[in-house]
């Protein structure tokens, strides 16, 4: 459980700052001074950096985590509460915030899928030395 809790405390700060990143870059390539607002290309480039630090840190948290796929998931319910507050942060956010939902969604499965994450309980390695 503690790998789980590692995973997933690893995996937000990467994915955290994957999405940094990656939306700063979208925004200085597609920033239009003359626009009144955010523009659609720079919106579905923000939309795919959530989709892409969410899969990144997914499967970094699944990696160290054991493959446990609900720790997968934890870290795509912190990426969608990043979104939604985001909200505040710069005009045009509601439609990038409500198309991150389901690219967060659809990373997090991504993540799950190429690791072969299971959903059974966190995997308990035996004690070596001991009587079980």
């Amino acid at each position: 459980m503690l790998r789980s809790i590692i995973g997933i405390a690893i995996g937000v700060l990467v994915a955290s700052i994957v999405v940094i990143f990656a939306a700063s870059a979208v925004h200085q390539n597609f920033f239009d001074p003359d626009a009144n607002g955010i523009g659609i290309g720079e919106q579905l480039g923000v939309i795919g950096a959530w989709a892409a630090s969410t899969f990144l840190g997914g499967f970094i948290t699944a990696l160290i985590g054991g493959r446990w796929a609900p720790a997968v998931w934890v870290l795509a319910a912190t990426m969608v509460l990043f979104a939604v507050t985001n909200i505040g942060v710069s005009s045009g956010a509601w439609s990038i915030a409500i198309g991150a939902l389901p690219a967060i969604a659809g990373g997090g499965w991504l993540a799950i899928f190429a690791t072969r994450a299971k959903y059974g309980p966190p995997p308990i390695k035996p004690k070596k030395g001991g009587i079980l």
